[in-house]
């Protein structure tokens, strides 16, 4: 059984949907797609489409990933995924978010692909695990820390 079978995915800046199909194609159980360009999330529906994703196993929000409410208690992710525009400031606002909202289930990852000039320091509810460069790219793999959520609490 590998990681993402059954995993319930959270693709956060998802553009045409690349990473949570691809997570989909390997087992997770279901993807929530947030993306607020309207254009853009025609072209992800439409992907999700030819895919063939059965309508139970997505969502898609079309809003601000900072105006996402808070999903319900029910509502925890095994994978979130970040791909945020590059050096634009949106990686620790939404790693606040997440944190605050307790978005990820305690086993959970987030993987964020950012610029590697961006920084993403351990903060408060959080903490880089491992992150590699490749080029002008890097990937960092995140953990909420237990218990702590972005107010310290």
């Amino acid at each position: 059984m590998g990681y993402l079978d059954g995993a319930r995915v959270l693709d956060l800046f998802a553009g045409s949907g690349a990473l949570g199909l691809e997570a989909l194609s390997r087992g997770a159980s279901h993807t929530t797609f947030v993306e607020k360009n309207f254009k853009v999330s025609q072209v992800l529906r439409q992907n999700i489409l030819e895919c063939g994703v059965s309508e139970d196993s997505y969502r898609i929000l079309k809003r601000d990933v900072r105006t996402v409410s808070p999903p319900g208690h029910e509502e925890r992710y095994d994978l979130i995924f970040m791909d945020p525009p590059y050096e634009k400031g949106w990686l620790e606002p939404v790693l606040r978010e997440v944190a605050r909202y307790d978005w990820l289930r305690a086993d959970g990852r987030i993987i964020v692909d950012h610029s590697k000039r961006d920084v993403i320091p351990d903060g408060m509810g959080w903490c880089v695990d491992e992150r590699r460069v490749y080029g002008d790219v890097a990937i960092a793999w995140v953990t909420l820390r237990e218990g702590e959520n972005a107010h310290g609490q």
